[in-house]
């Protein structure tokens, strides 16, 4: 099932000029089975991308440095999760005080009319 995902993991590294661990592809591909498989690929390059940015001093990819880079994603895709769920929490809390000042403007308005009638 996962044997052409863990196939073109090793591909992509090795394009890239990269030998890798079994273990360090067994972590991507822990990584990129969260995904769907429409966007796996573009996991695997972000994973490859940021191990770029380590500075690997060696074309051997092993497990460490892969699990790092994999944790600080997951923390990063938490944060993001947060932010949206605090951005969409904030605007429902927005609605609700709008909605409030629509009422009170209508109840005010009636009052008004009632008085002056």
């Amino acid at each position: 099932m996962n044997a052409p995902t863990k196939k073109k993991i090793q591909q992509k590294c090795e394009i890239r000029g990269y030998n890798i661990k079994l273990e360090a592809v067994d972590e991507i591909l822990s990584f990129v089975t969260r995904f769907e498989l429409t966007k796996q690929d573009e996991a695997i390059d972000l994973v490859l991308d940021q191990l770029e940015q380590e500075s690997i001093k060696s074309t051997v990819i092993d497990v460490e440095p892969v699990r790092r880079v994999v944790n600080l994603l997951l923390e990063a895709g938490a944060e993001e999760e947060t932010f949206e769920t605090f951005a969409s929490s904030s605007s429902s809390a927005i609605v609700v005080i709008e909605v409030f000042d629509v009422f009170y403007q209508q109840v005010l308005f009636s009052f008004l009319v009632f008085c002056f009638c």
